[in-house]
């Protein structure tokens, strides 16, 4: 029996050489479970970026 959860919702960011998250960019995104947005050129996060994103479980930002 496996008991991971099923997680529905994700959003995958991989190398696009993003370089700043906006304070609005997940905006609304409340049943996002799983942000990856790693491989890209992440310089600058505003501190509200992720504010609201109350199911958010991962994220991951290597390699920026």
């Amino acid at each position: 029996m496996n008991n991971v959860p099923e997680i529905h919702h994700v959003n995958q960011i991989m190398e696009e050489k993003i370089k700043k998250i906006h304070e609005y960019t997940f905006d609304g995104s409340t049943s996002l479970e799983i942000i990856w947005l790693y491989s890209n050129e992440i310089e600058i996060i505003h501190e509200n970026t992720f504010n609201g994103l109350t199911s958010l479980q991962i994220l991951r930002l290597e390699s920026n």
